[in-house]
């Protein structure tokens, strides 16, 4: 999983957004998964975000030419 971001929206102060790229779809859920499932996400990470989100959206975008050499 590669991130692209955070963006700041420039629509809205209060929002932002991070990109995140994946080989392909397959991938994307199998590098989702583990990391959600992960001791980072799960002991650290969760329990301090989660509580500062007021939303959370996830659009899924698949690039015709892909993100160029993956790695």
């Amino acid at each position: 999983m590669k991130i692209l971001g955070p963006f700041l929206s420039i629509e809205d102060e209060d929002t932002f957004f991070w990109m995140r790229a994946f080989p392909d779809l397959k991938g994307r859920e199998k590098m989702r998964n583990e990391f959600y499932e992960g001791k980072l996400w799960k002991e650290e990470l969760e329990q301090k975000l989660m509580p500062i989100l007021e939303k959370y959206d996830v659009v899924v975008v698949e690039g015709k030419e892909g993100l160029g050499n993956w790695r």
